[in-house]
């Protein structure tokens, strides 16, 4: 009896380990089931946005009543509102100043200058806030306040010299010269045709503070360095509360919108190479008949289509675009991308900083294996299919791109390999 119940346990015991080498060898099995799909390649970042936008500085006006509410896109000669009698500037006054601070101190910043010298004001700024909370003396507060003014003043010339970072001596002539302060007056509709602004836009009733740190004039211009000048600049303006809520009109051109992102130096290589070839190209044939480069293919969307395309994600939504720039610094691990948004426009208008967008780098369609399933056989690359009994069948592959953990096959080049077929994950 006792020998019976070994022989039963030897026999269960036998039986379990074949059972166990069935279920290795085929229940335990894992397979792929090859379909034709696509695998997105890109990058996550921080990016930055630089309007086509026009100011008008309010200076004094008698009641002035809007008729559209914020964020409003409006025509040339839409009402915006009324008003008994308001003075207007097309220009910011401040701008002149800021040219001949620029001219004297030089042309371009170095060494994050811009941001030690806004630091060091703000410092100055803070403790005389802390002593004019203590002190009484009429006297006192008055130097103290008159002693403050002076330094938002000179704060404000600083900020705005970002626009100017990388104008030239002449450059920055010819703007001064081109700036006109000159006072408009209005009473009654008011529309973008008497504001003297020339084209439609989405209007909204006050500044962000960084219209000269985010200027169109600086685009084609932006280089890692000053991304993170950047960068530098709108982290402290948030943590000192730093904000210009003055009365101001801005009308944001929503046809022109460019996206500024730092990516990778290694990404986006075939897109650097395609824009090179297309500048290149187009050489310096816009010289006699546009303004700049900018406003060139502004104006060309046939030379616009030329350049590399862009698909982005941000929050819910899908923009287009061109890239139209590319920055690199020898040293730097990072480059800048500059973007001609091409849709969605409309619901980027009220941003400025977007904390994180996708930027779609390359599209692979096929089918995608995991290198894992590769293997070499008679110094053949192919993978191992099972057939309609499970049996192990050898299929070479012809490989369209090899990714760092993929490789992708053409279905009309491996023909062999259907849809649905199972292959072994990691033979």
């Amino acid at each position: 009896m006792f020998y019976s119940k070994r022989k039963i346990l030897l026999i269960l015991c036998v039986l379990s380990i074949v059972a166990g080498i069935i279920f290795i060898k085929y229940a335990g099995l894992k397979t792929i089931h090859v379909e034709s799909t696509s695998l997105d390649q890109g990058v996550r970042t921080e990016a930055f946005l630089i309007f086509d936008e026009e100011l008008v500085y309010i200076n004094n006006s008698n009641s002035l009543e809007y008729a559209i509410q914020e964020g409003t896109k409006v025509s040339l000669n839409t009402v915006i509102g009324t008003t008994r009698s308001l003075n207007f500037n097309n220009q910011d006054a401040l701008n002149l100043e800021i040219i001949d601070w620029k001219l004297e101190h030089g042309m371009v910043q170095h060494n994050n200058s811009f941001q030690k010298d806004l630091e060091k004001i703000q410092n100055e700024i803070s403790k005389i806030e802390e002593e004019l909370a203590n002190i009484k003396d009429i006297k006192q507060v008055e130097r103290l306040k008159g002693k403050k003014n002076q330094l938002e003043h000179k704060r404000s010339i600083i900020e705005g010299s970002f626009r100017f970072a990388f104008a030239d001596e002449h450059t920055l002539k010819k703007i001064k010269k081109e700036l006109n302060s000159k006072e408009g007056h209005l009473n009654g509709q008011i529309t973008l045709n008497k504001l003297g602004i020339n084209k439609p836009g989405i209007v909204f009733f006050k500044k962000d503070g960084l219209e000269n740190v985010l200027h169109k004039d600086l685009l084609g211009n932006i280089t890692p360095t000053y991304f993170e000048e950047i960068e530098r600049h709108i982290s402290s303006k948030e943590k000192t509360g730093i904000h210009h809520q003055h009365q101001n009109l801005k009308i944001i051109d929503d046809n022109n919108i460019y996206l500024i992102a730092k990516v990778p130096r290694e990404s986006f290589s075939d897109e650097e190479i395609r824009l090179r070839s297309v500048l290149k190209g187009i050489g310096t044939t816009w010289d006699n008949e546009y303004e700049n480069f900018i406003s060139y293919i502004e104006n060309r969307k046939d030379i616009l289509v030329l350049f590399p395309a862009i698909q982005m994600e941000y929050q819910d939504f899908l923009i287009d675009g061109f890239i139209v720039d590319i920055k690199n610094e020898p040293k730097a691990d990072e480059k800048i991308l500059t973007i001609k948004i091409d849709s969605n426009t409309h619901r980027l208008a009220e941003k400025r900083i977007l904390e994180e967008v996708y930027l779609l780098d390359n599209r692979h369609i096929g089918y995608i294996i995991p290198k894992r399933s590769l293997i070499k056989k008679d110094n053949v690359y192919g993978v191992i299919m099972l057939g309609k009994a499970n049996e192990e069948i050898f299929v070479e592959v012809k490989i369209s791109e090899e990714l760092e953990e993929y490789i992708i096959l053409k279905p009309e080049e491996n023909m062999d390999i259907k849809s649905g077929s199972k292959i072994l994950a990691k033979p």
